[in-house]
């Protein structure tokens, strides 16, 4: 076998995602596309659906996507946001609204905060790991210590956490 120089891998595939990280990201998505169409919840589903098909989401395939994580997730932040929303904005700095917030990191946080609060058959941990590494996929890196701090501060709050 030859030896790979540096760069050889450079026309390699990138890993895939996971399935439900796939799910959750597309969630994202979602709920950012909905903040600033106005689209409505059925009809953002139906279109991340067609993008995945045509391969125009990043690094989302079709068999590599969990859906059924993806609709709850859309759909329960759009149910639950009155519980989410001041949930946010109660660990936020003060005088700060949820409209100060970067658009991404806001649907990142109602996703993650949805997550915790309403599937605590996954770990607090896990969840709260997803979402801050998903920022830095969105290019948030400079926010990840906010949404740590503020998916962290809550999870203590609803003892999802030790302290």
């Amino acid at each position: 076998m030859p030896k790979m120089c540096k760069g050889d891998n450079q026309n390699r595939p990138k890993p895939k995602i996971g399935f439900r990280t796939a799910g959750r990201l597309t969630a994202v998505q979602g709920l950012y596309l909905m903040e600033n169409t106005g689209y409505k919840t059925q009809e953002v589903i139906t279109d991340l659906h067609e993008m995945i098909d045509n391969g125009i989401v990043q690094n989302v395939e079709k068999a590599h996507c969990d859906f059924v994580l993806m609709e709850d997730i859309i759909k329960g932040v759009v149910k639950n946001q009155a519980t989410i929303d001041p949930a946010i904005v109660a660990v936020l700095p003060e005088k700060w609204t949820i409209k100060r917030l970067d658009r991404v990191m806001c649907a990142i946080l109602r996703a993650g905060l949805y997550e915790l609060l309403y599937h605590k058959e996954v770990p607090a941990k896990i969840v709260m790991n997803e979402y801050i590494n998903m920022a830095s996929a969105f290019g948030l890196n400079q926010d990840n210590d906010m949404i740590s701090g503020i998916l962290n501060k809550i999870a203590r709050t609803h003892r999802l956490i030790k302290p």
